[in-house]
């Protein structure tokens, strides 16, 4: 949120309080009233649209009973902040879901890349065992060599290989002379 709608987020909280207080006074008797049009006792789910419902809810029961609010505090320019409020954060909500779509965008991207990058690991790792089989690596220390640089046979198989089974052990490489 930028500075100004955190402070109209600030704003529509303490007014949306005092349209339910001063409408608790009005209309002491009448709890459906309050639930339902002033939103007394309606505090789940804390969302920021849910909140931005309930504001516009008791926005329109502030206007519909501006009259009986009037006499106990609530006056029409208490009205005239709660919409401005709203309005300001109706904007908010706006660019809030904009970017929600576009950080959807950029992770779709993202595992797309991810996928191809994997798929085209399993390609090289296929095209390596076949041009250097492992029933080969054993007779010939250049297609082991080939098969070490590909890291084929470095972790166990997934089939038949129990956690108890030693890893095995790789070869040394020679160290040239200084």
């Amino acid at each position: 949120m930028t500075l100004e709608q955190a402070r109209a987020f600030t704003e529509l909280e303490r007014l949306m309080a005092g349209a339910r207080r001063s409408a608790g006074i009005a209309f002491p008797a009448n709890d459906t009233r309050l639930h339902a049009e002033f939103q007394v006792g309606v505090h789940e789910p804390q969302d920021f649209g849910s909140e931005l419902k309930r504001a516009a809810l008791i926005l329109a029961a502030c206007r519909t009973h501006a009259a009986a609010l009037a006499a106990h505090g609530w006056i029409a320019a208490d009205t005239n902040a709660l919409a401005a409020a709203i309005a300001i954060l109706n904007l908010a909500d706006v660019e809030h879901v904009a970017v929600m779509d576009q950080k959807k965008g950029f992770t779709q991207v993202r595992n797309l890349a991810a996928n191809t990058l994997y798929k085209m690991c399993l390609s090289t790792q296929n095209a390596a065992r076949l041009a250097y089989p492992s029933t080969q690596a054993a007779h010939d220390a250049a297609i082991q060599e080939a098969r070490d640089r590909y890291l084929l046979d470095t972790f166990p198989p997934r089939t038949g290989a129990s956690a108890g089974d030693p890893a095995p052990t790789p070869t040394p490489t020679p160290t040239p002379p200084q």
